[in-house]
């Protein structure tokens, strides 16, 4: 099976075990925004990607932990990020009409105490309860299960799967998942071990491998260490802080770390996210009985009194 174009690049990166540092890494997870960019909205697959991709990097996260589930309408969401991100397959159809909302909604629920739990098949568990749903497979499972746990889960990119070829050939199988995601897990453990500036996790490993095979297919020079800036990645849980309410919760960057011997507020070389706490929208519907007398037209008011 043919590679993806410019996995050979990633590959080198992943085989490139003898680098001191995160460097070469950190400039392809920075290149990212830059790489989604490029390919949103060139085909009709990547229509709207990159507000999709900012949906699932910075609203999804949030949404599906405070839930502990996900709706029909974010899994068909889900599924278009993940068709927009990789290659385009005719699934979209099958997602809505074979699966209710109360299916999504009871599949999600068992992913997600699966995925809570310490027990060591975890991973495979969850990834199991939402392939009970029509048209999910591993990849798609995985890209609910990274917005939910990016620590635990990787998203399961054609190109990170090349890269790591010791996964073998793409096959989409369950048994795949489970090797490249242990292998990505174990990789962000090592990066994180070379005083890198990043917190790695599976998912930004996956994700920095993505960016890489994407810069080299379309000729995107990655930022370099001096140029990196602040990208999106999953925010932590959201915590509530006592005497917040009713102001805007601040903005706070994700998993970055300060490096040795630097001064606090000095930006450096990092990668990471700035958040900003989102509540939800009450929605209300009004009739024109409920609305004040000065509120209501002449007409309306004399509807009311026939």
């Amino acid at each position: 099976m043919a590679l993806r174009p410019g996995s050979s690049s990633a590959k080198r990166m992943w085989d490139n075990a003898e680098s001191a540092d995160d460097k070469e890494w950190i400039e392809a997870l920075s290149s990212y925004g830059l790489c989604i960019a490029a390919v949103s909205d060139k085909t009709k697959p990547t229509k709207g990607l990159s507000k999709v991709d900012q949906w699932w990097t910075s609203t999804l996260p949030s949404l599906l932990r405070e839930e502990q589930s996900i709706s029909k309408a974010s899994l068909v969401k889900v599924m278009q990020w993940k068709l927009g991100r990789g290659k385009f397959r005719p699934l979209m159809g099958r997602l809505e009409s074979g699966n209710t909302p109360a299916q999504v909604i009871a599949c999600s629920q068992r992913a997600f105490r699966s995925a809570k739990s310490n027990d060591s098949s975890s991973v495979k568990n969850a990834v199991i309860a939402l392939t009970q749903l029509v048209a999910v497979g591993p990849a798609t499972a995985s890209a609910v299960l990274a917005a939910y746990d990016p620590s635990k889960f990787a998203f399961m990119a054609d190109e990170a799967i090349d890269a790591v070829s010791t996964v073998g050939t793409r096959s989409y199988s369950l048994a795949q998942y489970l090797a490249l995601n242990k292998l990505l897990t174990e990789k962000a453990s090592d990066l994180n071990t070379r005083g890198s500036t990043v917190e790695w996790t599976a998912e930004l490993v996956g994700r920095a491998l993505w960016s890489c095979a994407k810069c080299a297919a379309l000729g995107i020079k990655p930022k370099g260490a001096g140029d990196i800036t602040p990208i999106r990645a999953t925010p932590p849980l959201k915590k509530t802080v006592s005497g917040t309410a009713g102001k805007a919760l601040p903005t706070e960057t994700t998993r970055v770390r300060t490096p040795p011997g630097s001064k606090k507020g000095e930006e450096g070389a990092k990668v990471g996210v700035e958040h900003t706490g989102r509540r939800k929208e009450k929605r209300c519907t009004q009739t024109v009985d409920d609305l004040p007398p000065q509120k209501k037209t002449r007409q309306q008011r004399g509807s009311l009194q026939k």
